[in-house]
């Protein structure tokens, strides 16, 4: 092996390379053997010679099918010539100017390290995320990176508990993307923002700050069309970003670099002019989208329900499917609450609610949360479940009423709403505390 390495300065010679072009015969064979030994053992030499510069890369990339070479033994190899291998393959594939990786080589080698990012637990997670880093710097691999559910795998990850190196790489893979204008345009559909915002209101180190902010940034300039533009800028105030930029304004903090500073500015001056035309339902939409909803005040609103339960069928159901699907997904007890409330509080305003809701599906995944364990979730669930059950509404408008509510429906009379202290009974029992039947 030591010889091999001697022959390297003289057998693939830079300077042959620049004169004619091409590395010599002579080259490539070196070359294969170069690569044959790494297939048996991890190669220091391949990543020394992989440099950086045009002529090494080019040099690499001109043997015959390297790429295919070097994604099955990521594949199949030995494990512990995988990460290497994949570190050769990146640098190769970033650095190249005249074979980029491409086909079916491009789609196993990123979906390989999407996979990585999955595992838990994994100790070369930021080796995995360094390749990342190199080849999401060209364009033409960000949408194949994307088409394999990337953006989303990177997001979920950063919702986890990871160091702030990890925070640090995967933001920027996020932040590199978002240079790409349809992929900023729908960065937020993968519930980027949310996750970021946490990463910036807890990061302590200047580096995370910096890329989260450039980040939000990118998300307000690089877009098109100016709903996407606003969503994401509603979105960030709904997320608490605009209070965070106040406390960094506030804090005094010098920052070594001055794009931080530039970024703050940028984003606050874009974020209150997003909040000045902001109207309840805006509102109201941008917490049901970021899936962090809370009991702000549209949610007891008798006046926003009469306005705007309608809405809730915009855009085929949109928000209403958001609403269902955070009955079935989150595991925050203030979520679950407060989406069963909307839940009921749409059926109540809107007529045909009982039958949308029904088809979505909302009607069996409030049924379920009769029985769950925090007692404000069962408390929603089962007004949610009366006002299923019945379908003309004149009182039932919430906990904190003692007035004696009556309506009339099958036969029945609704007295009033269910108090606490007869959550933990049978939905039956519970039931038959609510009405009477009419004499």
């Amino acid at each position: 092996m030591a010889n091999l390495s001697a022959k390297l300065d003289s057998v693939l010679s830079i300077d042959e390379i620049e004169k004619t072009g091409m590395p010599s015969q002579r080259s490539h064979q070196l070359i294969r053997q170069l690569v044959a030994n790494h297939h048996r053992t991890s190669n220091p030499f391949l990543c020394v010679y992989i440099r950086g510069d045009k002529c090494s890369v080019n040099c690499m990339c001109s043997a015959p099918a390297i790429y295919a070479y070097f994604v099955v033994q990521i594949l199949y190899g030995y494990i512990h010539i995988r990460l290497p291998t994949a570190l050769i393959i990146a640098k190769i594939a970033c650095w190249t100017t005249s074979e980029p990786i491409e086909g079916s080589d491009l789609n196993l080698f990123l979906t390989w390290l999407r996979d990585q990012l999955k595992v838990s637990g994994n100790e070369y997670l930021q080796s995995i995320a360094r390749c990342l880093q190199m080849m999401l710097q060209n364009d033409r691999y960000r949408d194949v990176f994307v088409g394999i559910d990337g953006i989303n795998t990177i997001v979920h990850v950063l919702s986890g508990r990871v160091n702030f190196q990890i925070q640090y790489q995967l933001c920027f893979c996020l932040w590199i993307l978002t240079f790409n204008e349809p992929l900023a345009t729908k960065m937020n559909k993968y519930n980027a923002i949310p996750v970021l915002a946490d990463i910036l209101s807890e990061a302590v180190k200047e580096k995370v700050t910096r890329m989260t902010l450039a980040t939000f940034r990118n998300l307000i300039e690089k877009p098109t069309d100016a709903e996407i533009i606003r969503d994401n800028a509603i979105t960030m105030v709904q997320c608490k970003v605009l209070k965070q930029l106040e406390i960094l304004q506030q804090s005094g903090q010098k920052f070594d670099d001055v794009d931080i500073k530039e970024d703050i500015d940028f984003l606050t001056e874009k974020l209150l002019a997003s909040v000045q035309d902001l109207s309840s339902f805006d509102e109201y939409a941008t917490e049901v989208k970021s899936g962090r909803l809370e009991w702000s005040p549209v949610h007891s609103s008798d006046k926003f329900w009469r306005e705007n339960a309608s809405r809730l069928n915009e855009k085929n159901y949109e928000l209403l499917k958001i609403l269902v699907r955070l009955l079935e997904t989150s595991k925050d007890p203030l979520v679950l609450s407060v989406a069963s409330h909307d839940l009921g509080e749409y059926v109540r305003h809107y007529g045909r609610g009982k039958v949308v809701t029904e088809n979505l599906g909302g009607k069996h995944l409030v049924m379920q949360l009769l029985t769950h364990e925090d007692p404000n979730v069962r408390y929603e669930a089962l007004l949610c479940v009366q006002k299923l059950m019945v379908q003309k509404w004149y009182g039932i408008s919430g906990e904190t009423t003692r007035e004696r509510h009556r309506t009339y429906e099958r036969g029945y009379e609704v007295l009033e709403p269910v108090p606490r202290t007869v959550l933990d009974l049978p939905l039956i029992y519970c039931s038959f505390l609510c009405v009477k039947s009419k004499a």
